[in-house]
């Protein structure tokens, strides 16, 4: 019986991890500088894929020794091969569980809705939180006595608090404000849920709005701040180009959240 993938070293590979590396760190350091969001591309591709192709180039260089230092550059190899195919299954495993969250639950009655921020060009919502905001009021006009709570701290370029140019665009949609409760210092999803839930208590089922490739981590964030009884609203991204940059963001996002990061 001939040895099998794990134990064939066939002692003459191309090196080509060793060019590949550095240009895929550089394209890394481009999308950092090109879309600031992406900082979870940027941090794969410049601090993981980058240096495991340089290893991996200079493991088929150094598996033609014939010695301790080949037959360790050969394992080497194998282990950051099984890496990749399990890197693969794990980023094909997050994208399903987020493709198959991304829609409103139906029926989607709820008491109060909390609608989480997605940052402000200056003091107005970005396109994303717009689209957020849109389903909101609709909802609202569709169902008189909800109420909502809009989450959202100032953050970096901003000139109000998210929450409070939220509260802004929805009565200027015809929601009165008496309807709106405000939370302005959250910085990220889990601040959202967790700063919220003060304005959330004894209000009844909660309506949870964000984008659709967002409602699974938001959910699994609910949960694990203890509010069971949440159903999903989705917002569309609102273009294509905004639709694929969050399923990418969001791979990185769910495993850290797995992590507890």
């Amino acid at each position: 019986m001939k040895p099998g993938f794990l134990f064939v070293n066939k002692r003459r590979y191309p090196p080509w991890g060793l060019v590949a590396g550095p240009l895929v760190m550089v394209a890394g350091l481009l999308v950092q500088l090109s879309n600031p969001v992406l900082s979870f591309v940027f941090l794969l591709l410049t601090c993981l894929l980058g240096p495991a192709l340089i290893v991996y180039g200079a493991s088929a260089l150094l598996c033609r020794r014939d010695d301790f230092l080949g037959k360790a550059a050969f394992v080497t190899r194998r282990v950051l091969q099984i890496g990749v195919v399990l890197a693969v299954l794990l980023v094909g495993v997050i994208q399903t569980l987020i493709a198959v969250n991304a829609k409103s639950d139906t029926p989607a009655d709820c008491d109060v809705l909390l609608v989480l921020g997605a940052g402000l060009d200056g003091s107005r919502p970005s396109v994303i939180l717009a689209r957020r905001l849109d389903v909101a009021a609709d909802y609202m006009a569709a169902h008189p006595s909800v109420t909502c709570v809009v989450s959202g701290g100032q953050g970096p370029h901003e000139d109000i608090p998210e929450g409070d140019a939220m509260q802004i665009y929805l009565v200027a949609r015809g929601i009165d404000a008496s309807r709106i409760a405000v939370e302005r210092q959250a910085t990220d999803t889990e601040e959202n849920i967790v700063l919220s839930l003060p304005l959330l208590a004894g209000r009844g089922r909660v309506g949870l709005v964000t984008t659709d490739a967002h409602l699974y981590r938001a959910k699994l964030l609910c949960r694990r701040a203890g509010l069971d009884d949440v159903v999903g609203l989705a917002a569309p991204a609102g273009t294509q180009k905004w639709a694929v940059l969050l399923r990418v963001r969001e791979t990185g996002s769910v495993l850290l959240t797995w992590l507890g990061l």
